[in-house]
Parts: C-alpha cells; structure tokens; sequence
C-alpha cells in the first residue's frame, strides 16, 4: 500500500505540511498550557501572561479567516481558556503578541489583528525579526 500525504494532510495545508504539524501540536498542547500556566499565574499572584508567536506569518493560507495559521488558532485558545479560568474564580489576563518579518505577511497579519482579535484578549503585531 503506497502512502498519500494528500488523504490525510487537510487542503489548506497541502504544499506546506510543517505548518500542519505545528498547528497540530498547539491545539493539542497549547489548550492545556494555558490552563496550567493561567492557574499556577493566579496562585502565584501574577495576573497577565502574554503569548508570544515568533514567525507568525500568515504563510500561504488564502483563506480570510486565517483558520490554519497559528494565529488563529492561537487566539481562539487564549480566549476560550481566559473565558473558562474566569468561570472557575481564576482570573488572568492573555495577551497576544505576533511578530512578522516579511512585510507582505506583516500587513495583512496587522491587518487581520485589527479586525479579528477577541475582545478579551488583546492582541499586537510587530514587525521585524524576533531575534
């Protein structure tokens, strides 16, 4: 039986697999990270954690919601888990921030954050080389 990436790999990722392994692995992980770096911040005394994505892109996703981009999956967590930390008495703020350095990925990334962010999560784009 001969493997095909294409029967498993959703359409949007087709050309660009590392993408649908990293995205992957933050719904996966991500979700629970924040549960427990949100808890521990609230015993701890510390009221905000700021989320940090270095290479944000978007890279090649055409679609307008930037559903598989890190970006999007990203901030629908932070404001799920923020949302639910409340719920149970733990309160902490998310915040986002993005960082791009291709100035095509920048404008629209900037672009999508203007009109796209949670409310309770506020979110920031820079533009330039993390390191």
């Amino acid at each position: 039986m001969k493997f095909n990436p294409h029967e498993i790999i959703p359409t949007a990722y087709v050309g660009r697999e590392q993408a649908y392994i990293k995205h992957l692995l933050l719904d996966g992980y991500l979700e629970r990270l924040l549960y427990i770096v949100g808890w521990s911040a609230n015993l701890l005394g510390h009221d905000e954690i700021i989320f940090v994505d270095c290479f944000a892109g978007p890279w090649q996703d055409e679609s307008n919601d930037l559903g598989s981009t890190s970006i999007a999956i990203s901030m629908n967590l932070l404001s799920k888990v923020q949302y639910a930390l409340k719920a149970v008495n733990k309160p902490v703020k998310f915040r986002a921030v993005y960082v791009e350095k291709n100035d095509q990925a920048f404008a629209r990334l900037e672009s999508f954050l203007s009109k796209n962010s949670p409310r309770n999560v506020p979110t920031s784009a820079i533009h330039g080389d993390f390191t």
